[in-house]
């Protein structure tokens, strides 16, 4: 009844069929894919994947305990007896205290119902074991997040110092019970607060020289500086807006009033010159402290899921689906989650012009997905670069082209290359079943040669049959009238 004490339950196995290494079905698992918006490297679901896979899983005493008591309603004898043998052996781990031979010689001598509940509770803790999620301590990630940190924004480096510190004062509290700490989150939230604040002030010294420079504009034109301003302020605080986009949509929004209103070309650039040094709110290790605390709080594996959410790969839409996008491979491009979401539904016809840099972007990640489809890297992906090109056209009213020639002449040639191998293999089927042909007619010759052979062969028997009969006669007459 106790063989297989220790064994897991692996009745529900699934086996799918895996492509080779480094053969992709979806653009978002290959990494070191740049953003289509910012040009940074966006995290991949393979880097992530692999990230969470080499992280050492440690199931501490606690909780296990933790889980064998659960059965302490329904299973009191059994639960107590495990409880309290893993706390009179605390030097031994779990696998060696219910395989071993005294314990088990122990189990043995109790009754039976007492025996079916521990080995139901074994069992149930070797499931555990292998399938949970245990706890995670941020010095099992810190190592990975470091050897990561250069795909990762400024911000991350700050966040791992954070994370580093916290993980050598409080050794014990695990990746989860650090986020969700309240004392700690007050923290952070005071510290980016006073970030905040202190960039406001910063940006108000600089949109009041901005409005001092306009002293002498008509009072109309004066509100609407003003008001120009504080938009300004606004989306230098946006922090899902990369950088270079947040100064681009500031200096749009400057453009047409200083074209309109400002003729002396001497004062229209020190207002450009001001409006480029309106300082850009960046995500620090704090902003990224507060975000994490809004998502998955019971799981440490969704907790590190939800720290790469906003620089993870994601399919964008180049039709959005408010305006009937479809989901298709041929309407999308790929962007940090967070650059999707500044993006939200603003036409690229919008973007490419305030944002020229735009469409050396998504070229640059065209070519690449399509050098992954050339060397064969990238399965399902064959009509992508023509139907991306078509597509982006139709988006952006022409504006934004993406240049396919190459790869069109190349599978152009592939595809011509790949007819003339099928014509060969026809001919030299031809010649094949020609040759096919001839041995068959000789085979039939000498089928015939040899039927005409067998019949001549007939013949000749038949008449010896009838000599040998005729003599046969002749010599029974003979004997006869002897």
């Amino acid at each position: 009844m106790l063989v297989g004490l220790y064994k897991h339950d692996n009745y529900n196995q699934q086996f799918t069929s895996r492509l080779p290494e480094g053969v992709f079905r979806d653009v978002r698992y290959i990494p070191h894919i740049r953003c289509a918006l910012c040009d940074k490297f966006m995290m991949s679901y393979t880097e992530i994947n692999e990230f969470i896979e080499k992280i050492p899983k440690i199931i501490t005493r606690e909780d296990i305990l933790r889980e064998i008591q659960s059965f302490d309603d329904t299973k009191h004898d059994a639960a107590r007896y495990l409880i309290k043998l893993i706390n009179t052996n605390p030097k031994k781990g779990w696998k060696s205290l219910v395989t071993d031979n005294n314990v088990l010689r122990e189990i043995m001598q109790m009754p039976k119902d007492t025996q079916d509940n521990i080995v139901e509770i074994v069992q149930h803790i070797n499931k555990y074991k292998k399938n949970l999620n245990p706890n995670i301590y941020p010095s099992q990630i810190i190592p990975g997040l470091k050897r990561l940190k250069k795909l990762l924004p400024e911000g991350y480096s700050q966040f791992i110092e954070i994370l580093d510190g916290y993980s050598k004062k409080f050794p014990h509290k695990s990746f989860k019970e650090i986020i969700n700490d309240k004392v700690f989150i007050n923290y952070h939230r005071q510290i980016a607060n006073s970030q905040g604040k202190s960039h406001k002030l910063h940006v108000q010294s600089v949109t009041d020289r901005i409005l001092n420079l306009g002293k002498k504009l008509p009072y109309c034109d004066r509100l609407k500086l003003k008001e120009l301003n504080k938009q300004a302020a606004q989306i230098a605080g946006i922090l899902n807006y990369s950088p270079d986009f947040r100064r681009a949509l500031i200096n749009e929004l400057y453009a047409e009033f200083l074209q309109k209103n400002v003729e002396n070309r001497l004062i229209r650039n020190q207002y450009r010159k001001y409006i480029s040094s309106i300082p850009l709110r960046m995500v620090s290790g704090d902003d990224i402290f507060l975000l994490l605390k809004n998502g998955h709080k019971d799981n440490d594996i969704e907790l590190i899921k939800d720290m790469f959410a906003p620089v993870l790969s994601s399919f964008e839409h180049a039709v959005p689906k408010s305006q009937d996008g479809k989901n298709t491979l041929s309407n999308g491009i790929f962007m940090h989650a967070a650059c999707n979401n500044a993006r939200n539904t603003m036409s690229y016809e919008r973007i490419i012009t305030i944002f020229p840099a735009f469409a050396k972007y998504v070229q640059n990640q065209v070519s690449r997905v399509t050098s992954f489809i050339k060397s064969g890297q990238l399965k399902g992906y064959s009509k992508y670069p023509v139907g991306i090109r078509d597509s982006l056209l139709e988006a952006s009213n022409g504006k934004l082209k993406i240049n396919v020639r190459r790869y069109i002449r190349e599978m152009k040639a592939k595809t011509l290359r790949q007819i003339e191998q099928d014509i060969e293999n026809l001919e030299e089927n031809r010649s094949q079943v020609s040759e096919i042909d001839k041995q068959v007619a000789e085979l039939l010759s000498k089928k015939e040669s040899l039927e005409q052979e067998f019949q001549d062969g007939n013949k000749t028997l038949a008449k010896h049959t009838s000599l040998v009969n005729y003599l046969n006669k002749e010599e029974n007459k003979m004997r006869k009238k002897k």
